[in-house]
């Protein structure tokens, strides 16, 4: 009866929609639960370093390392001019690449966590993380839904890829890896929008995230 009336008011909801919502909801309380135990890798580490402070030397390093000759000296030039950016999530967002194999926008979003202990980083950014997870496994589900497979099918395909990299502990995994799944999906899933506009923003924001996504 609370199903009818919920279609009767206009919301869409089904057995199969509810009941990935209850599985999205048990992964996150494990999620937020085990995060508090879990080992903290170098990745995540390094992470936090760089988002406190990154040095003109240690960008140049990295560049000269991985750069082709012809662009070294604009990549360098860059750099240059990254600590003079006040703004610091636009500043993260030119640095990190510069440092790392990690994107832009990923600089940009853990520029905005609390870095005044390393703790308190980490369970801000395995909490971004969940939801980056989740959110995946929800373009994954509609996805496959468009792609007319049955509901049932698409769940177990969606939560498959949830509790793949969570089983792997990738949800407490602060370097590249959830956000290069997150791109894919979501940018796969947006080849399904009619609207051109929107699906080449998605675009846009899909490539300063994911170099796989390119």
């Amino acid at each position: 009866m609370s199903l009818n009336f919920l279609k009767n008011k206009g919301y869409n909801f089904d057995f199969w929609n509810l009941f990935l919502f209850l599985i999205f909801f048990l992964f996150f309380i494990q999620h937020l639960y085990f995060s508090l135990y879990h080992f903290h890798e170098c990745d995540s580490s390094n992470i936090y370093e760089w988002m406190k402070n990154i040095s003109r030397d240690s960008m140049n390093s990295h560049i000269n390392s991985v750069t082709p000759n012809f662009l070294i000296n604009i990549r360098t030039n860059i750099a240059a001019i990254t600590p003079e950016i006040s703004f610091r999530p636009l500043q993260k967002f030119f640095q990190l690449p510069y440092v790392s194999t990690y994107t832009p926008l990923m600089g940009f979003v853990y520029s905005l966590l609390n870095i005044n202990t390393f703790e308190s980083f980490f369970q801000l950014g395995s909490f971004i993380n969940g939801i980056v997870l989740e959110i995946s496994s929800v373009s994954l589900y509609f996805t496959c839904i468009k792609l007319n497979y049955s509901k049932p099918v698409s769940l177990i395909i969606s939560t498959l890829l949830l509790t793949l990299y969570a089983t792997n502990s990738y949800s407490y995994h602060l370097g590249s890896t959830n956000w290069f799944i997150f791109s894919i999906c979501v940018g796969i899933y947006s080849l399904t929008f009619n609207n051109s506009f929107f699906k080449d923003l998605i675009y846009c924001l899909m490539l300063s995230l994911s170099y796989p996504f390119i």
